[in-house]
């Protein structure tokens, strides 16, 4: 019984030590525009970040979108931040935000050929911590 007690303890302590180390924040996208977005970024991180912002030639499987006004979190996971950063050309994470939803290659296309149609935001490990780790659009 003591021995379980003391396990417990120890077990408790560490945790508690630790969880700063293990927390993990979901990333936040806010809307404050009066129309829908819709946003993307590479989960592929070396690939599509700052300073490589040219878009993938074949339409992304996921987009994400959030209402005016509005805040949501993008993505189903809350990854390691520390981890994703390190994997970074240029330190910066780019998220790319567009006033349609492309559903087609042919749509996809017209954006990777028009770049003045996509807005792109660039953001620091230390941004996107300062911010609670969200991104605002515009």
């Amino acid at each position: 019984m003591k021995t379980n007690l003391l396990i417990y303890i120890l077990i408790l302590n560490v945790a508690t030590a630790c969880g700063d180390y293990f927390k993990q924040e979901p990333l936040l996208i806010q809307n404050t525009s009066s129309k829908r977005i819709f946003h993307w970024y590479s989960k592929d991180y070396p690939r599509y970040h700052f300073p490589d912002t040219l878009l993938p030639a074949v339409i992304p499987v996921f987009f994400g979108e959030t209402a005016p006004n509005n805040k949501n979190a993008t993505g189903s996971d809350n990854p390691d931040w520390v981890n994703v950063y390190a994997k970074l050309p240029s330190g910066k994470l780019s998220v790319y935000f567009f006033k349609s939803k492309p559903i087609s290659q042919q749509q996809w296309e017209l954006i990777v050929n028009n770049p003045d149609s996509v807005y792109r935001k660039d953001v620091t490990f230390d941004e996107l911590k300062a911010t609670g780790y969200t991104i605002t659009y515009p």
